[in-house]
């Protein structure tokens, strides 16, 4: 296997590893913030949803910039 072939694949697995652990963890502070609201259920409206997509976008695009620094 090629040192260009293994550098890609490790970057895959750490990419992979890093959005698990960061969909866990948002998923663990959703449902922790619907516990202690008093029992309200915590609602994302499309107006929620479309800042968080583009928050996410936000920083696809500044980690795509990370190679013209």
């Amino acid at each position: 296997m090629s040192n260009q072939t293994n550098q890609k694949t490790i970057t895959y697995i750490l990419g992979g590893t890093v959005g698990l652990i960061t969909g866990l963890a948002a998923a663990y502070l959703l449902i922790k913030n619907q516990d202690t609201s008093s029992g309200q259920k915590t609602i994302i409206t499309s107006k929620n949803g479309l800042k968080i997509g583009v928050g996410l976008a936000t920083l696809l695009k500044q980690i795509a910039d990370l190679s013209k620094i």
